[in-house]
């Protein structure tokens, strides 16, 4: 009979495994800063924790991403919030003691965070993938592809999809880009993701 508990408490359990998404980066909230204030990954990797409050701090904070791809509400003395980022680069600030410039630089309590697409090689094809079921900084992506030497075009646009398989040209490299979307906001582009064909 124990026996049986305990595989059967196996069985249940692995289904939350296979959704967990990697690991969770806290990113340390001061009076007026942000730390680290500029991270990077790769998408479907890491998720972002923000924790602010007594006794850490003695004013109010919150976390707003430029275009609330990512908003912790209001500014209040305490609160948290948890993102799993899809690809893209995030601007965010402190509304009580950051922002963003018109440049696109954070500024004071104000950070970012760069996330790339990621590359699975699949023989004459890359599978490009920018979000995953658990990410929540958008719901449509848009991919820009650069092939050798020529103009970056965007490939996709507003789309669903959370990945794409691309042919490859022997010999040749290639550069992808993506942001993501959600309603009328969207991201910055991702940092570039090189291939060779």
């Amino acid at each position: 009979m124990k026996r049986g508990l305990i595989a059967l408490a196996a069985l249940l359990a692995v289904p939350a495994l296979a959704h967990a998404q990697g690991t969770i980066t806290g990113i340390a909230t001061g009076e007026d800063f942000f730390a680290p204030a500029d991270v990077s990954s790769d998408a479907g990797v890491e998720s972002f924790h923000w924790r602010w409050g007594p006794p850490d701090t003695a004013t109010g904070h919150n976390v707003r991403e430029q275009s609330k791809l990512f908003y912790s509400g209001g500014v209040e003395p305490a609160g948290e919030l948890t993102i799993t980022p899809s690809a893209g680069t995030f601007r965010y600030y402190c509304e009580a003691h950051g922002f963003i410039s018109a440049t696109g630089k954070p500024v004071g309590m104000a950070g970012q965070i760069a996330v790339r697409p990621t590359a699975t090689p699949q023989g004459k094809q890359t599978l490009i993938t920018w979000a995953t079921e658990t990410t929540d900084t958008g719901n449509r992506y848009d991919v820009k592809q650069k092939v050798g030497s020529k103009k970056a075009k965007v490939v996709k646009e507003n789309t669903k999809a959370i990945e794409g398989a691309f042919k490859l040209k022997r010999g040749t490299g290639y550069t992808f880009q993506v942001r993501s979307r959600k309603g009328k906001s969207a991201s910055d582009w991702s940092p570039k993701l090189k291939v060779k064909g």
